[in-house]
């Protein structure tokens, strides 16, 4: 008999295991999760044609003549996971049904003890969704404000490097936030997994205050969660400068990763046409051929970037106000203004 268990009550060194397709695991899953899925998009496609098509019996019949198929395969990587991590085995599925049932059942049948979540991925969600404003609220976050290119991430990776708690929305995201931001990226995140990275992430903060960097609700396709949102407004906000120069080297370092960057360049601002009108943008794709990024970057900042920066900046009253000469240097003087005037407070 295998064990069903509620997220929330779960100890934390566990390793979890979707079982769900390839598609649904992409669109998203527990924070971490491995998958392994018991079948393919194709196959689940199948099953549930039957099922809609022609009866509920055919579509189990199938089912159970792919799991005997996949068997092997499916018991071999999920042992290879168990062994690999040492940690307690959940499995789970959409909503905690079959495809969970039928393979934990048959786990635990054979010795190999693993446990299955209850109500599965939706289950999961509910929790998590519910439980974000429990977590937020012994949490002050303390805002991290500049233009564009001042290397706010970079600081907060420097002061997590020094121990202190941040959370990395843009990270969590895989995206940048403004239309040129996922150049060099790849996909933004899900929905879905954008919530989960931010809900485990502040699991992991140990301190009541959080460094965070200063956002708009929508970050490249995802939300903000709205309780998240409104204490990110509430909290300590910082104000950083920088000269322009050094923001443009920053955005250069950052963007410049891949042979990709050019078509990835062009295309993004083939999006900002709108904004900033068509000869603007053709001019700004003949300077991308003729390699002249430091010059893009410098003029967009001037003359778009900073203009939505300071529109926005005038809605926050600011306890600190700081000039970035370099991220050692900026983590360096947060760390020594936040320890003589808020951790000691």
């Amino acid at each position: 008999m295998f064990s069903t268990t509620k997220y929330g009550d779960l100890p934390k060194n566990c390793t979890f295991i979707d079982v769900r397709s390839p598609s649904e695991f992409a669109e998203g899953t527990i924070y971490g999760a491995y998958n392994v899925p018991l079948f393919s998009d194709e196959e689940r496609s199948e099953i549930g044609y039957l099922y809609k098509q022609k009866s509920p019996s055919q579509a189990k019949m199938r089912g159970i003549q792919l799991i005997s198929k996949n068997l092997p395969s499916i018991y071999e990587k999920i042992m290879e996971i168990k062994i690999s991590t040492g940690n307690c085995i959940v499995l789970f599925c959409a909503r905690g049904g079959y495809r969970s049932r039928s393979i934990s059942t048959l786990l635990n049948s054979i010795g190999d003890r693993v446990f299955m979540l209850e109500n599965g991925y939706k289950g999961y969600r509910n929790y998590i969704l519910s439980d974000l404003e429990n977590l937020l609220k012994e949490k002050t976050f303390i805002v991290l404000h500049g233009n564009t290119g001042i290397g706010k991430t970079r600081i907060l990776l420097d002061l997590e490097e020094k121990g202190y708690d941040m959370l990395d929305l843009e990270g969590a995201a895989n995206h940048r936030g403004s239309i040129l931001g996922g150049i060099g990226k790849g996909s933004c995140k899900t929905q879905k997994n954008f919530e989960s990275t931010v809900y485990h992430k502040l699991c992991n903060c140990s301190s009541n205050y959080i460094f965070i960097e200063a956002e708009s609700r929508k970050i490249g396709n995802v939300f903000i969660p709205e309780a998240l949102f409104l204490k990110m407004k509430s909290g300590i906000h910082i104000s950083l400068a920088s000269s322009l120069e050094f923001r443009a080297d920053v955005i250069l370092d950052d963007y410049i990763v891949d042979e990709n960057f050019e078509n990835e360049f062009i295309k993004a601002l083939s999006s900002l046409e709108k904004y900033i009108g068509k000869s603007r943008t053709e001019n700004y794709i003949e300077m991308v051929k003729d390699k002249k990024y430091k010059e893009i970057a410098m003029d967009l900042m001037a003359n778009y970037y900073d203009s939505l920066y300071e529109h926005t900046a005038k809605k926050y009253d600011y306890s600190y106000h700081m000039d970035v000469k370099s991220i050692e240097e900026a983590s360096h003087e947060l760390i020594s203004w936040f320890e003589n005037n808020i951790s000691n407070s």
